[in-house]
């Protein structure tokens, strides 16, 4: 008889540390089907506590600032109805106050372990049952509750329900909620129970970040070598489970998905080999889609291994999409581009993707093919098949088409004919900008290019009457070349543009005002921005019903330069549109033109807890070393340095006789009878101002950014 040799095991690669003593990953991958999968870990973050936050949950939970529900509201004090918890490194610091206290208080073993510093009535939410579980190892009185939430939308939509209804009606105020989590961290909690909407349903939400979060050093080497070895030893195929953005990078790197030129998963590779993705939460898996262009082959909802086997691939797609068509075993394909070059509607509307029944449900398994063979010969097989349509399936088609060239003739008749220059103005590449030959531009210029100014209203507030009315603000910066000079046309989409957010309304107007602004996005186009950052939207909420986010408005557009004074940095401009200013431009701190310090920060420093990002930016480590030198900031030298999302900033007001300042020429650029940087920006701007004359005045800013003066507000000056 000859013996066969057992097939090996199916590697799941389980990007996260092992949790102790028992970890559900391991108990129900080992189990699974008698053992057909083999779970690795493979740590991707390390985690560092913040001693000041620890000291202060401390001092909190040891001065009994933690309140029941049935006690009178206290007066001037910091103190707090409950506790939020949303991830297991939270749990862990709380735990770890917990243990404190204990051994301070001589309590270690008792059966009350913290006597009466926490009620009964102090209620702790949690995401999932991994945080659940953690804080009743603690053995509080506390009710532990929300864990069949899974993620921070359903949560924070149970607490709103839950803890308006715990509160007392004989109050007719509420205690704050703690919101115990990481320097990265979603907002959504803070947003959905603050809501300005919500009345006397709103919850104030305090947010304490107790620790840092970053990619370990060997995580990238780990992984390659434990996902090569397992392809050197046969394995079927294997499954990567992915908890959190955090290394998504590195892993599509080792695996050789990324292509080099725009860091895009290439579908083609992934498709030939036989591996996995699954994510854990959606945000996660938006976040590959966004900033990979890859979907995964499956997304569980919920933070547990039974989601992530038993759930379907939960998508914004219907059910036309390749996960419904192609059964179990295939994979879906990579969204080509994140810039969709399909016309922009009005009106975006955003829903919840709704569940498939269960008995429709595909699992984790189910997905999995025997191997790659059936899975090639089972794609060709679908694709032959959906060339064989119905008679009657064939005419509708045709007659749809038909029905949608009708209407874009249609639209392109009725199209304004500011409209068809624009689009002839398209088809020249260059626009207008011409290249000068004979210009140098002055040597501690750094960039030079055109700045748009813009606001966003506050969800539901389509026309702002003051500074309160905003949401917040933000600039777009579009580098020129050096030897540019403008002429007649539109500004061309070179796809360099950069989007700038600043989490205040207003522009810092004098030295005192020092606000932290990030890169939002970077090197994109201007059909990207199209998309996703100028138009508006809709979604739906379980409290608030259907709510509308506006459109961009514009508030200004100009000239402006990066421009080196010593050992600082500054951001020079001029405005061009609007003609005259307005309360506006002057209540945004915008003038005609202004200046403003600009130093960056190293991502490996730490910074305000209040302006962290969920990821840093993914700065190269020679760079990081070369450039910082273990600063915490620096004067920015290079204009690339700002082309990396997640790039965080501060912009310093310099007030009315900064822009001078700025702009000041050096020593041996006067020898060379080169232009100052202020001679240059005038320059620039009466170029820029006698183009947007021969256009269409302050609509001019329309045509440069492609999109319709119908579909967004004019250049805002008086509110």
């Amino acid at each position: 008889m000859i013996e066969h040799s057992a097939k090996p095991n199916i590697p799941v690669l389980l990007l996260k540390t092992k949790s102790t003593p028992h970890d559900g990953y391991h108990d129900y991958f080992s189990d699974t089907k008698n053992g057909q999968y083999e779970p690795i870990f493979v740590p991707v973050l390390e985690h560092r506590f913040n001693p000041n936050a620890m000291g202060q949950i401390r001092a909190l939970v040891e001065y009994g600032r933690f309140k029941s529900c049935n006690q009178p509201l206290p007066s001037g004090r910091l103190e707090y109805g409950g506790l939020i918890f949303t991830s297991q490194r939270a749990v862990e610091a709380f735990s770890k106050v917990i243990r404190e206290v204990k051994e301070c208080n001589g309590l270690v073993g008792s059966n009350e372990p913290i006597g009466d510093f926490l009620s009964a009535d102090v209620p702790f939410y949690v995401v999932g049952p991994a945080t659940a579980k953690g804080l009743r190892a603690l053995n509080l009185p506390c009710p532990i509750l929300g864990e069949e939430s899974g993620n921070g939308d359903a949560l924070a939509a149970f607490i709103l329900q839950h803890y308006n209804k715990w509160w007392p009606e004989r109050q007719k105020a509420k205690l704050p909620l703690l919101f115990i989590a990481g320097e990265q961290r979603r907002d959504i909690i803070p947003k959905t129970l603050q809501s300005d909407e919500l009345g006397e349903q709103r919850i104030e939400v305090d947010e304490l970040p107790c620790y840092q979060t970053k990619e370990m050093l060997s995580f990238r080497s780990n992984f390659s070598s434990i996902y090569s070895s397992n392809g050197k030893r046969g394995v079927p195929s294997q499954w990567v489970v992915v908890f959190s953005p955090t290394g998504c990078g590195a892993m599509f790197d080792a695996l050789g998905f990324l292509d080099s030129e725009d860091g895009r998963a290439k579908s083609q590779v992934y498709r030939a080999q036989n591996v996995y993705i699954a994510t854990i939460g959606p945000t996660t898996r938006d976040h590959l889609k966004r900033e990979f262009a890859f979907e995964p082959d499956v997304c569980s909802p919920k933070p547990n291994p039974e989601s992530l086997g038993t759930n379907t691939r939960s998508t914004t797609r219907g059910d036309s999409s390749p996960a419904s068509q192609n059964g179990a075993g295939t994979k879906r394909k990579a969204e080509p581009t994140s810039s969709p070059t399909t016309k922009r509607s009005k009106k975006t509307t955003i829903k919840k993707a709704t569940p498939k029944k269960t008995s429709e449900q595909k699992t984790l398994e189910e997905t999995m093919p025997e191997d790659l063979e059936m899975r090639e010969a089972d794609a060709t097989t679908k694709e032959d098949d959906s060339t064989v349509k119905p008679a009657n399936d064939a005419a509708d088609a045709a007659e749809e088409k038909e029905e949608k060239s009708n209407a874009k003739e249609k639209a392109q008749a009725e199209e304004a004919p500011s409209e068809k220059e624009l689009t002839r103005a398209k088809e020249d590449k260059n626009g207008a900008i011409e290249k000068s030959p004979e210009k140098k531009l002055p040597s501690n210029i750094l960039e030079k290019g055109i700045i748009y100014f813009f606001t966003r209203g506050r969800v539901g507030i389509e026309e702002p009457t003051d500074v309160k009315d905003l949401q917040r603000s933000y600039l777009v910066l579009r580098p020129l070349p050096a030897d540019a000079k403008l002429g007649d046309g539109v500004i061309p989409d070179l796809k360099n543009n950069r989007l700038i957010a600043i989490p205040k309304k207003a522009l810092p107007k004098s030295h005192k005002d020092r606000f932290m602004v990030f890169v939002e996005k970077a090197n994109t186009t201007m059909d990207d921005l199209k998309e996703n950052f100028f138009q508006g939207s809709e979604y739906e909420t379980k409290t608030a019903g259907v709510r509308h986010t506006p459109p961009v408005t514009s508030v200004g557009e100009g000239v402006y330069a990066f421009t080196i004074q010593g050992a600082s940095t500054h951001l020079a401009y001029m405005l061009t549109i609007p003609s005259e200013l307005g309360d506006v431009q002057n209540d945004l701190g915008i003038r005609a033109k202004g200046s403003f310090i600009v130093s960056l920060k190293n991502p490996e420093r730490p910074g305000p807890a209040n302006a962290q990002l969920p990821q840093g930016p993914d700065f190269p480590q020679e760079m990081i070393d070369k450039d910082f030198h273990g600063r915490a900031w620096i004067p920015p030298s290079r204009a690339e340095q700002l082309d990396y999302v997640n790039a965080q900033f501060l912009l310093i007001g310099e007030g009315e006789t900064g822009f001078d300042k700025a702009t000041e020429g050096v020593a041996k650029d006067k020898k060379h009878d080169t232009e100052t940087p202020a001679e240059e920006i005038a320059e620039l701007e009466n170029e820029d101002e006698i183009r947007v004359e021969h256009l269409h005045g302050d609509d001019t800013v329309f045509d440069d950014l492609g999109i319709s003066h119908k579909d967004y507000p004019k250049v805002l000056t008086t509110w």
